[in-house]
């Protein structure tokens, strides 16, 4: 016999009042079936679903004592198309942490329910709805081959003796933060195509939230925050700070223009000196033609265009007090609150309307906020921190996300002149963005004008991007597009493909095998050409075999059970670790030795990878979580390596 009616948890803004079978429940119901294609948990078509706090609990409950079919507390276990919790993302192998972690998605999910009035409806979705049923189990990221953008960076749990210390993956995890020092007061994100609107910079993996900040009581302070905790600045933040997408702003089109003809102007004069100093040593052939498709001006982008329609605008806000920027800046909370499901809602409105913040908001038909940035400038200091970004769900594809930040580049400047560079943490899935927009780990900034004065993320990386005066970011692509044009236009002038010059004299009596040093070829060794250099050059961008180093170590970094792989092990916190892993390794030490090429082929790549999980199995007992996500993590790459061998077997491993 099977149940009459289908339990189902009731709203609630705490999760520890949802009991473990509560949380595996919402977070069954919003998670794709893995192994079928079954969009969520849902009961048979003629079952009535019963909310938790009805008057028919008790009946429902009798009714599940009674059922063949296995229920936990009332709550089905089973979904209509067969297959269970496990497969719909709330297993038994899901860690602690990462449960959390969905299920503050899955309840911020019912709470969109609940005010659509569909909470008990199985079947609906709108677009905010899908948009955060994605989030709840993260797709692996690709990696550029040239690169280790996608780096994965974790917010440290508590620590344990698997093959690397027990770190939470900035997306997929969430735990419990150590605060740094604090200072003396408060401070707490595309690229140009359809890539850019994604979930980015450091995203919330747990509801626990900084001490700094002003509660008036405990109903309104977050859980996990300290009564009495005041109003400071710096220190450690939630591992929070996501950055769910993006969208533009350009208000400063009278200074723009002027850039544009200066900078216009000073390709115009390069000096013939200076372009030979460029072209030195290239030839182009000339007698064949030349497309010359810089001649046309690059299209529009459609938020450019949008703009200047009026159907969009970009509104600088703080909270000064007027009707216009409180709904303003209520319509930046609720973005953010909307994309940002793992934030503390108290939290993100406390920085929102943090009157030392400020925000650039993407605005439509009136007042209603798509998209925006909220950002602290410390212009004493000569740096701006981000801290939130998102665009809305029904405007990710729309190109938002670059438009934004050249816009609030431009905003910063003007407004800001002694802004010297932009300051932000991110996790992996926002760094490879953050590098298409000019950031990039290598922060050049002394430590003493930045440490304190922004929030701090154990394990996330902290990423620069300095502002450049004479470049106009609105028209970034023109300008780059005169001056490739101009460097050509020069080649072709130098360029003489149709004289014919004789061939080197050593070669004319030379016996056969002989062989001629470049040192003695006329010119070259001026030129300043060197074999080694160009060796490792092409080896670097065109070698296949690292581009699937590249590849494979984003899926490693990127795949839910790789957490306690992230980090080495901390020696402090497991002191005996090493007397027994004499070979210690990680995902973030094969980062470093991939991107300094240390890797002569992609079978000492994977040898490393093996290592990660031999040393976890050696370590951790068999019937331990960690032991078991080895066994899994060796499982995926035995299967990834066949996978690329047969798609390529030029790679040779």
């Amino acid at each position: 016999m099977f149940p009459l009616s289908f339990l189902y948890p009731t709203i609630t803004e705490d999760i520890n009042l949802l009991s473990n079978p509560a949380r595996a429940i919402k977070v069954a119901r919003h998670t794709h079936c893995s192994a079928c294609n079954c969009q969520g948990l849902h009961p048979p078509a003629h079952i009535p679903v019963i909310l938790d706090d009805s008057e028919d609990l008790p009946e429902a409950l009798e009714q599940a004592d009674q059922a063949e079919a296995p229920t936990d507390e009332g709550f089905w276990m089973i979904c209509e198309c067969g297959h269970g919790w496990d497969e719909h993302g709330a297993g038994m192998d899901v860690s602690m942490t990462e449960m959390v972690r969905r299920t503050q998605i899955a309840m911020r999910i019912d709470e969109i329910l609940e005010e659509a009035g569909k909470l008990t409806d199985f079947d609906y979705v709108d677009e905010d709805v899908e948009s955060l049923k994605k989030r709840i189990i993260l797709p692996l990221q690709s990696r550029d081959s040239s690169d280790s953008d996608s780096v994965k960076t974790g917010k440290s749990r508590k620590l344990s003796a698997a093959s690397s210390s027990s770190f939470d993956n900035d997306i997929i995890r969430g735990g419990v933060k150590r605060r740094r020092m604090t200072s003396s007061s408060l401070s707490e994100q595309d690229a140009e195509s359809s890539d850019e609107d994604q979930p980015l910079a450091s995203t919330s993996r747990s509801k626990t939230v900084p001490k700094s900040g002003p509660y008036t009581s405990a109903k309104t302070r977050p859980p996990g925050i300290e009564a009495g905790a005041g109003d400071q600045r710096g220190g450690k933040m939630p591992s929070g700070m996501t950055v769910a997408h993006i969208v533009p702003r350009a208000d400063d089109s009278d200074n723009m223009e002027d850039v544009k003809k200066t900078l216009t102007v000073k390709v115009e004069q390069l000096s013939n000196q200076q372009m030979d100093r460029l072209t030195s040593g290239v030839t182009l052939d000339v007698s064949e033609p030349v497309a010359n498709d810089e001649d046309a001006p690059p299209p529009e982008k459609p938020p450019v265009i949008e703009e200047r329609k009026g159907i969009i605008r970009l509104v600088v806000v703080n909270n000064d007090g007027s009707p216009q920027n409180m709904i303003l800046l209520t319509g930046l909370k609720c973005l953010f609150q909307r994309q940002l499901p793992v934030m503390p809602r108290e939290y993100i409105a406390r920085l929102v309307y943090d009157r030392n913040s400020e925000g650039m908001a993407v605005v439509r038909h009136g007042l209603h906020v798509v998209c925006g940035i909220t950002y602290r400038p410390f212009p004493h200091r000569g740096f701006v921190e981000i801290v939130f970004f998102a665009v809305a769900s029904r405007y990710q594809m729309n190109g938002y996300g670059g438009h934004l930040m050249n816009s609030f580049k431009m905003h910063i400047r003007k407004a800001y002149p002694t802004v010297r560079c932009f300051l932000t943490y991110a996790d992996n899935l926002a760094i490879g963005y953050f590098k298409k927009q000019g950031f990039t780990k290598e922060v050049t900034m002394p430590r003493h004008l930045w440490v304190g004065y922004i929030k701090d993320y154990e394990g996330a990386t902290i990423l620069q991007c300095t502002l450049v005066k004479k470049v106009d970011y609105l028209h970034a692509k023109e300008t780059l597009a005169k001056q490739r044009e101009a460097v050509l236009h020069k080649i072709r002038q130098m360029s003489r493909p149709q004289v014919l010059y004789d061939g080197l004299k050593q070669f004319e009596n030379a016996p056969e095998g002989f062989e001629m040093d470049y040192r003695d070829i006329p010119g070259l060794k001026e030129s300043g050409w060197d074999p080694e250099l160009d060796r490792i050059t092409r080896q670097a961008t065109r070698d296949p075999q690292r581009k699937a180093m590249a590849r494979l170590l984003t899926d490693l970094q990127g795949h839910a059970l790789a957490w306690p792989f992230l980090h080495p092990v901390d020696k402090q916190v497991v002191p005996g670790y090493h007397d027994v892993i004499e070979h210690p390794m990680d995902f973030s030490t094969m980062e470093m030795k991939l991107d300094t090429h240390l890797y002569p082929t992609f079978n000492d790549f994977v040898d490393d990878a093996m290592l990660v999980f031999s040393n976890c199995k050696r370590y951790n007992p068999e019937n331990s979580v960690y032991a078991k996500h080895a066994i899994k993590m060796e499982k995926f790459v035995k299967e990834w390596v066949a996978s690329e061998r047969a798609k390529n077997d030029a790679l040779g491993y």
